[in-house]
């Protein structure tokens, strides 16, 4: 009588869930999210551009804005920065360091922690570079809601690292998710998430609407290179799986 064919002991599944999701052709999903990460960088180009001039994105920076001012109550005021601040650094490494944990304790592995230490680097250091190569001046603090801000207007960092990091944690809870409605629903929470990130931003005159269209599209651009290679190296050529 044969025994049964056995499997290896580090052939663990480095997809974080508890069964295998489906996956889908690697060149396709190659081209798309390429195709999606390229769109996403030439329209916040585009935005870039259109600063200074008369038609183009930036000529709805004003408009939008007053009319977010006209729309002002002291109430909301106040709800609207509360939410803002876990934007900030602190808020969304909190944030981070949470959703890690969690993660990390589900999947036991160290690719949630790996993924969101490089996608947080990588925001932050575009962040910076544009802001500082850029040099756009914020709206005036006539028509902003305290406590102001110095540092460049664009982009929104509270917007494009929002984007980048809230973007990869909805992928990795994705691929833990085994039921269709917990992942839609997951989807939609965070991704509503970041949508309201960036109109805080606006709403309390802290960046122009084109300082937060850019930080949405860098942010997301990034996320996808980010996802893509996890997805390519680890989802589906299963390659360094680093569990414990």
């Amino acid at each position: 009588m044969m025994s049964p064919r056995r499997v290896p002991s580090n052939a663990a599944s480095p997809d974080y869930g508890r069964g295998s999701p489906k996956r889908p052709g690697g060149r396709r999903v190659l081209w798309f999210v390429l195709v999606i990460t390229s769109a996403l960088f030439g329209l916040a180009r585009r935005v870039h551009l259109s600063i200074g001039m008369k038609n183009g994105p930036a000529s709805w920076d004003q408009p939008i804005l007053e009319w977010m001012v006209a729309h002002r109550t002291p109430e909301l005021n106040q709800l609207v920065t509360g939410f803002t601040n876990l934007g900030s650094t602190p808020g969304m490494a909190t944030i981070a360091v949470i959703a890690v944990a969690l993660l990390m304790w589900r999947s036991r592995s160290w690719w949630p922690l790996i993924l969101v230490v490089v996608t947080a680097a990588g925001s932050l250091t575009l962040t910076s570079v544009l802001k500082q190569s850029v040099g756009r001046s914020r709206p005036p603090h006539g028509e902003a809601v305290p406590p102001y801000e110095s540092s460049p207007s664009f982009p929104s960092g509270h917007t494009l690292n929002a984007s980048a990091i809230i973007a990869v944690i909805a992928y990795l809870m994705v691929l833990q998710l085994r039921s269709t409605l917990a992942k839609a629903a997951t989807i939609t929470g965070l991704s509503l998430f970041i949508f309201l990130m960036g109109v805080s931003r606006n709403y309390l005159g802290l960046h122009w609407f084109t300082d937060v269209l850019a930080g949405w599209m860098i942010g997301l651009g990034w996320a996808a290179l980010v996802m893509l290679i996890h997805y390519l190296v680890v989802v589906r050529g299963r390659h360094l799986p680093w569990r414990w």
